[in-house]
């Protein structure tokens, strides 16, 4: 009986470990799935990750080569506003210049006219001094004939 006992002992102790294994194997075909599945996400994820960095590079490749167009756009822009602003300047100095020229004229005109009326002046004066000298020349005269007419 004794061995009989052993004998079911040793076979339940057999069913025991069988299905204690058949356990583990579940349990270990489980934590392979799951490894798989885990490892499955990671791979997706890193594609995901992947595609996003992908995008974030052309993003910043577009903006670095719109700011790029837009520094050219700002240069070619200051170079318009410098070109405009010397233009502008030219303008202004011609147009002083021809103020000036024409007051230069203006100014050699009235030096002219003030010549010519003081020419004028001179003449007129020295007209009216004459006259004064020819009348008192004949004043003179009149008085010596008058002295002369009394002394004969």
């Amino acid at each position: 009986r004794s061995s009989d006992l052993e004998e079911v002992d040793a076979g339940s102790s057999s069913k025991e470990e069988k299905s204690s294994n058949r356990e583990l194997e579940r349990e270990k075909a489980a934590l392979e799935e799951e490894k798989l599945k885990h490892s499955k996400l990671m791979e997706e994820e890193k594609e995901r990750l992947g595609l996003l960095r992908r995008e974030i590079d052309e993003k910043e490749r577009m903006l670095s080569e719109e700011g790029r167009e837009k520094n050219e756009e700002v240069k070619s822009l200051q170079a318009k506003l410098k070109q405009l602003e010397f233009e502008s300047e030219r303008s202004l100095l011609r147009e002083l210049e021809t103020m000036r020229e024409s007051e230069k004229k203006r100014l050699e005109a009235l030096k002219k006219e003030i010549a010519m009326k003081d020419l004028l002046h001179q003449t007129v004066q020295e007209e009216k001094e004459k006259e004064q000298m020819e009348r008192e020349r004949k004043e003179k005269e009149l008085t010596q004939l008058q002295e002369e007419d009394r002394k004969s």
